[in-house]
Formats: C-alpha cells, sequence, structure tokens
C-alpha cells in the first residue's frame, strides 16, 4: 500500500489511479513517491528504503563492473541514483545512474530504462546529455553519460534568483534548440524542468534525463501520468496522451522561471497544483519584471494555454518568436541586486574596467569586420569570419575544447579577419543583423583510440559545401605541438586563399604553450574567471605560469585577476611578464594588455 498524492489515503501498491479522489498516480512504479516540496524540482520517483538495504552506497574508489572507479554520489535521480566516475576504458568521467532494485525487478521499467538510452542515441546534438553505454554488472543495471561539471538550473536559479537578460535569452535558445533536436528525432521528454536542465561552465546548456521519453506515436496507453507536477501540461492530468505541445507547455514553464525567478505555480498537494493547471493562469511575467521585453512574455504567454491546440506547433515557431537582438528584460545592473531562493541579496559585480575591457574586444571584432568592409554591399548575410565551435563527444571528453581554444589562437595570427567563438558569433550576429560566418569550423568524433591515442576528426562547413579531414595525435603533447597546427593549416587550406595573410604562419607552441599540463590549467582558469570566481581563477592561472613560466598569455589572465581583486603591485609583476613576451601575443591579447596598462596607470593605488 502507499499514500495518494491527491487526497492522501491508502491505494495498493499497483494502483494507477485513486479509488477515493479519482487522481492519477504520478509514478507508474511500486516504489515510494516524494512529498511535493515547494521549494524543490524533486523528481516524482525516488530510490526506495528497500534499494538502500540491498545495495548499500558504493563508496568513492570503488571500482564498479571492473571498469568505472567511483568519484562521489551526485544524488539521486528519477530512476536510482547517480554517481560521478571515471570510465577506465574510455579514460574519461562519467555520470553512473543506477536503476534502483524495485525499479528493475519491474520488466515495465526495465524496458522503460532500456528505452532512455535508445532514445538518448537518438538525439546527437550539443544541447542535449549524451548517453555513452548501458549494461548490468554485480546484479545492478546500470548507465553511463557524458558528465557534465556545472550547475542544473533549478539549483542556479535558487542560488541568483533570476538570471541576468541577456543570459536568459541564450539559456532560452539553447534549451529550445535542444528540445527541437528531440522532437525532430520523434522523441518527447516528458519531464522538462529546471533540474533537467544542465548547464556547463562554459554557459552550455544540456537537457538531461530523458527517463521518461517515448517515441512519439508510442506512447502508454495505459492512463498513467509520468512527470512533474509543477510543469504537467493540464491535458496530461486527465490521462491523456503526451505530444510535441504537452513538452512545449513544460518549456513555457520553465521560460517564466529563467525571465523572472518565480516558478508559475506552486502548492504543496497533486490536487492543488491540478486544479491550478487546468484553471489559473501565473501572475503575467511583466508585473514580476516590468521592462520585460513583451516578445518574450507572449511567446511564454502562448506556450502556457490552457488548450494543446493554441500552443505553438513546434520548437522552432518559439525560436521565431524570441527576440534576436539583446531584449529589454530588467537585467540586473552594477549597484543593483536580485533575490536568491532563501530570499537573500547576490550583488552582480560588474565593475567599469571588466566593461571597458569587454567593449575593447568588441570593438576590435566589429572594427574588422565593417571598417574593413567585409559585409556584403547588398546583404548582411555572411561576414568574413571564422567560427570555430565543438561538442564534447564519446571518449574524449576535454580534447574538444581545448582545440577550439587552441584553433581559435592558431587561426587568428594568420587571418586577416577575426576568428570567433560560439559566444562571439552570437554578439556579432546581433550588432551585423544576423551575419553568418563565411566559414564554420567544427570539432566532433573525438575519440580515444587507446589510452594515449587521439583521433579528431574536423569539418570545415562554408556555405553549402562541407569539407571533412582526419587527425591521429600520440597524446596531448604531439596534439600541441603538432596537431593543431596541422588541423589549423587544413582549415586554411579549405577555405579562400584571399582570406588568409600570406608568409608563414606562428606554431601553436609560440603562441600559448607547449606543456600540457599547463594548458590544462590556463582553460580551468579560463573557466572560472568566466563566473567571477577569483579564488579558482588566480589560483589555475597561478599554476599555469609554475608549469610554464613563459606562457605569456597566462601571466597577461593572471593580471586581470590581481587588478580584479585590488592588488596593482602584484598585476604590474605579471603584467610586465606580458609586455616582456609580447611577441607571443595576438593583437586581441596586446589590446587587452593596453587597456590593462591603461587601467594601472589611471589607478591612484
Amino acid at each position: 500500500m502507499r499514500r495518494c498524492p491527491g487526497c492522501q489515503g491508502m491505494v495498493p501498491d499497483s494502483a494507477t489511479r485513486c479509488p477515493l479522489c479519482g487522481a492519477g498516480i504520478i509514478s507508474p512504479f511500486p516504489s515510494a513517491v516524494s512529498d511535493l516540496d515547494s521549494d524543490s524540482d524533486s523528481p516524482t520517483i525516488v530510490v526506495s528504503p528497500r534499494s538502500e538495504r540491498l545495495f548499500g552506497p558504493l563508496e568513492p574508489g570503488t571500482v564498479f563492473a571492473g571498469r568505472f572507479r567511483v568519484i562521489s554520489r551526485l544524488g539521486a535521480g528519477g530512476m536510482g541514483e547517480v554517481y560521478r566516475a571515471d570510465d577506465l576504458r574510455l579514460a574519461q568521467p562519467v555520470a553512473l545512474k543506477f536503476l534502483s532494485p524495485d525499479l528493475a525487478a519491474n520488466e515495465r521499467a526495465l524496458k522503460l530504462f532500456e528505452s532512455e538510452v535508445r532514445l538518448s542515441r537518438e538525439v546527437t546534438h550539443p544541447n542535449v546529455c549524451r548517453v555513452h553505454d548501458i549494461g548490468e554488472a554485480e546484479g545492478r543495471h546500470f548507465l553511463s553519460m557524458e558528465f557534465i561539471d556545472g550547475e542544473d538550473l533549478a539549483s542556479l536559479l535558487k542560488r541568483i534568483g533570476r538570471l541576468p537578460g541577456e543570459k536568459a535569452l541564450d539559456v532560452a535558445r539553447q534549451l529550445c534548440e535542444g528540445l527541437g533536436a528531440a522532437h525532430d528525432r520523434g522523441v518527447l521528454h516528458r519531464d522538462l524542468k529546471p533540474a533537467n536542465v544542465m548547464l556547463d561552465g562554459r554557459g552550455r546548456v544540456r537537457i538531461t534525463d530523458f527517463g521518461l521519453a517515448l517515441l512519439a506515436g508510442e506512447a502508454s496507453q495505459s492512463g498513467e501520468i509520468s512527470g512533474t507536477p509543477h510543469y504537467l501540461a493540464p491535458e496530461l492530468f486527465a490521462s491523456r496522451k503526451a505530444t510535441t505541445r504537452s513538452d512545449l507547455y513544460a518549456l513555457g514553464l520553465v521560460l517564466y522561471e529563467i525571465f523572472t525567478g518565480k516558478r508559475a505555480f506552486e502548492g504543496t498537494t497533486f490536487a492543488d497544483l491540478r486544479n491550478k493547471h487546468e484553471r489559473t493562469f501565473p501572475p503575467r511575467p511583466s508585473t514580476l519584471v516590468p521592462d520585460l521585453d513583451p516578445r518574450i512574455e507572449q511567446t511564454i504567454e502562448s506556450c502556457i494555454k490552457k488548450n494543446p491546440e493554441q500552443r505553438p506547433a513546434s520548437v522552432s515557431e518559439i525560436l521565431a518568436c524570441l527576440p534576436v537582438g539583446q531584449p529589454v528584460s530588467g537585467d540586473t545592473q552594477p549597484g543593483n541586486t536580485a533575490r536568491t531562493g532563501r530570499g537573500k541579496p547576490v550583488r552582480f559585480l560588474r565593475p567599469s574596467w571588466i566593461a571597458l575591457l569587454a567593449g575593447v574586444a568588441l570593438l576590435i571584432v566589429l572594427g574588422f569586420l565593417t571598417g574593413r568592409n567585409w559585409l556584403s554591399p547588398s546583404t548582411p548575410e555572411y561576414v568574413q569570419a571564422i567560427a570555430v565551435t565543438s561538442f564534447t563527444h564519446d571518449r574524449a571528453e576535454e580534447v574538444p575544447g581545448l582545440l577550439e581554444f587552441a584553433l581559435t589562437r592558431s587561426l587568428g595570427t594568420s587571418a586577416d579577419f577575426p576568428i570567433v567563438t560560439d559566444a562571439e558569433l552570437a554578439l556579432i550576429a546581433r550588432e551585423l543583423r544576423q551575419a553568418k560566418p563565411v566559414a564554420v569550423v567544427e570539432i566532433g568524433g573525438v575519440t580515444r583510440g587507446s589510452p594515449t591515442g587521439i583521433q579528431i576528426d574536423v569539418q570545415v562547413r562554408q556555405r553549402d559545401e562541407t569539407k571533412m579531414g582526419r587527425f591521429f595525435a600520440r597524446g596531448y603533447q604531439d596534439l600541441l605541438t603538432a596537431q593543431v597546427d596541422r588541423i589549423a593549416a587544413f582549415v586554411r587550406e579549405q577555405t579562400e586563399p584571399t582570406m588568409w595573410r600570406q608568409g608563414t604562419a606562428a606554431p601553436f607552441t609560440q603562441l600559448c604553450t607547449e606543456n600540457p599540463d599547463a594548458l590544462k590549467h590556463f582553460l580551468d582558469g579560463e573557466r572560472a574567471w568566466r563566473k567571477l570566481d577569483l579564488a579558482n581563477s588566480y589560483l589555475f592561472y597561478r599554476d599555469a605560469v609554475e608549469d610554464d613560466p613563459e606562457f605569456t598569455l597566462a601571466h597577461l589572465r593572471l593580471a586581470d585577476v590581481l587588478l580584479f581583486r585590488g592588488d596593482p603591485r602584484q598585476a604590474a609583476r605579471e603584467i610586465n611578464f606580458a609586455v616582456t613576451g609580447r611577441a607571443r601575443l595576438t593583437r586581441p591579447d596586446v589590446a587587452r594588455m593596453e587597456a590593462l596598462l591603461a587601467r594601472m596607470r589611471s589607478d591612484p593605488r
């Protein structure tokens, strides 16, 4: 027997509808249903006490199935426990999800578990969490998937209240892109919520946990309800079949939280939440954020219509309605605060000199594009820039990001136009009316052929033409000292010769470092610095210059952090290293260095 979440009466374990009040039972499995905590996105299914008795927690250092070394327990998900682990066979970190014994004993639950893997593998997209493997060992069914070093959206919103406008729009667009990719493959999520959206250290969004997803057209006809009540579409409370539009209803509620910092519907019981979803509307977003862009409000409200036929038909319609430029969104300004989930104000630190440096970088890029007349005079469809992008693949998670940085830096020295990352490209596109880059270099299909061998597949897309190359590195040292330059040469060969300056391109190691440890510490510092994590960015950059004292760019970044921390004397020491090693800097680096020097000369300390 278990308790009905609607009337709190006792119902049989096998019941899918309460005989007392008629409420649908959310969990389709015979395990405990969690309380509806108004302050959390708790999963609808939790690991039962029986599961904990049968299998104790895995201790750090335990090697499971002779392959996965456990690092730490991440928590309990909708289908069982989740651990962070190192996959010793693939030599990369993974998230290891275990199906609880109660669910594994249920044939239908096990088929659903296998469906999660099958469906997730159908969706290959940068904004969808990748699934690697499925298996059974030591009496436990498990799933290994991409480990995302970041924070889920639910935790982030509780921590800062709501996302600043430009960041909110970026997250919203990435979320739409990922869900759209799933829908294009005929896959429904069925449990979209902030807790199932992860943001990594680079700001990339991943949709996770397709555990309750079913192929469109294969949805259960048993009358069961699956999902989290705070984000459940009205028709699903009535046990109607899930559709793309029920996913879009949940998407609208997630967008509501992203832009307002408030959950649209609150309630402590199933019956209360069902009544609100079916009969009431949340406060208009503009009443919570008075200067919210009207297009955003209209988009959200169109998604959460009670009648599914009145909602957008696809994610692409939602993307088309979202503003392209920076929305008027009540973005937190210096001196203002945003509320955390606990009611404590968080001050957004945006020093004027940080804005100055960012402005200098943008002006340099835009100056190249507009001042040099690289925009077509008749149409802004294409701009002569190359975008270097990457996505994490099966076997070498850290390599694509490293290569994205290395290629952007290497190509930038021989190009007379900008080489930009995804984020920079989005900013340029807004300023230049959605101009597209002439070429896109995509790093994907990165795999390890052995513990030391790395295979890299590279695509160069130019307008309607795609060219591919494959490279193999014997390890990180070979990757930095030889393969980066080979890949850069390949990109130059596959693009128009007029796009590049004459002469020999500088080797990557001359522009950066040939020490793999120094580069890894530097990139860790970059991730921390983007989040204004002063303590860790300082430690990582310091480690980088200790690993390689000639790493000029790391000295320059360290000067950035030290000046931000209010230590101009130490900053001056680091920037002197950068001035001495000026030949190892790119033109944007030199512009940044000059801006820092100007800032230091004007600082009375």
